[in-house]
């Protein structure tokens, strides 16, 4: 995971650059997606969070995203003081609940395996965060008080 280091602080740092810039009116930034992130005490970690991009605090108790539900490898980052518009409800969908026989039954699925069944969906749960789309005031705000 450490040669992820240098390209995870490379994308904090455009990030922060980003936010901090003259010429950007919308600096609420969400940052999405797989990271590879093994735990938020990781270097990995640390490396996408030095310029103070943050979970949303309805994500702070979740368990992991792979199916194992030990990591958490997958990640919704947001700058707390540029965007207002995260909710206070989120989490992980667990389309499986250990159980990938529901979705693929030994009857008509007699070759699948757990290892198959990860090409066939996803070996990470998805992460969700409510977010409130209605930012009218935000946008004023920041066009106002750059």
């Amino acid at each position: 995971m450490k040669r992820r280091v240098p390209a995870l602080e490379y994308l904090a740092t455009w990030i922060d650059k980003r936010v901090k810039s003259d010429f950007v009116i919308d600096r609420d930034i969400i940052l999405l997606g797989d990271f590879n992130i093994p735990s938020r005490g990781s270097s990995t970690f640390k490396a996408i969070t030095k310029f103070g991009l943050t979970i949303p605090r309805a994500l702070l108790g979740t368990k992991g995203t792979n199916l194992s539900r030990k990591n958490t490898y997958d990640q919704i980052l947001h700058y707390t003081g540029y965007t207002k518009s995260i909710g206070d409800k989120g989490g992980v969908v667990d389309f499986y609940k250990n159980n990938w026989r529901v979705l693929f039954p030994k009857t008509k699925f007699p070759k699948m395996t757990k290892d198959k069944f990860t090409y066939q969906l996803s070996d990470h749960l998805p992460l969700w965060v409510s977010i409130d789309t209605w930012t009218d005031d935000e946008e004023l705000d920041q066009m106002l008080n750059p």
